[in-house]
This record gives C-alpha cells, structure tokens and sequence, in this order.
C-alpha cells in the first residue's frame, strides 16, 4: 500500500524526520497519512501538480496517486512541472500553475470552460 513511502524514506529523509518514524517501526502513522491508503473513498474530481524533481515527494507517489484516482474512475488531470521540486519558483511557470488551477475549478466548481492562453 505503501511502496512508494517506503521509496521515499530510503531516497529522502524529510519523511522519517516528519513522521518521525520509519515504515517498520510505525506502520500506522505512514498508512494514516499516505493519501492512496483512502482511495477507496476518492470521488472528487482531483488535479495534482507535481514537481519533476521534488526531493521531498517523488514522482512515483503522483503516478501512484494518479493511479488509483484512474482505477477509481475519478475525473482527474495530473500536470508535471519539468525542472521543478517541491515548489513553482518562475514567475511564467507560477503563473501557469495559477492558470491550470483556475481551468479546474471553473469546471468542476463553476461548470464553465475556461481555455488557457497560449502564447504565440
């Protein structure tokens, strides 16, 4: 259930100092807070943004994730921002996420289509 967490403690150690635990010595804290242990449950029409080089989260939690949303048949969009970590830290690359968000919620909130602007 797991495996990516487990993929995460060996290669980052932000996840052990945060849970302060390893997967074998606290299973527990690491399935109540891994978000695929609940994705039975998912319904809600959900958009992950990731980061390709995030040292904090791997990609593979994010294509776990996305994933399962899939297997669950839950409208999703998965975006990667190339040459990203954990944070969106360019003003153009910031403002396409801000516009990414924007495109999601008009439509699963507001159910408007909202085309984003390409420049030419």
């Amino acid at each position: 259930m797991w495996s990516a967490g487990l993929t995460t403690w060996q290669k980052r150690g932000f996840t052990r100092q945060y849970l302060k635990a390893t997967p074998w010595e606290d299973k527990a804290i690491y399935e109540k807070t891994s978000p695929i242990a609940a994705i039975n449950q998912a319904t809600t029409p959900t958009q992950i943004q990731h980061g390709e080089l995030d040292a904090r989260v791997p990609i593979s939690d994010a294509h776990e994730l996305y994933r399962g949303f899939q297997d669950r048949k839950v409208p999703l969009r998965l975006i990667i921002y190339k040459g990203f970590g954990h944070g969106i830290t360019k003003p153009k690359e910031r403002l396409a996420a801000i516009w990414h968000n924007w495109q999601w919620f008009a439509k699963y909130i507001w159910g408007e289509e909202i085309t984003i602007p390409v420049e030419k």
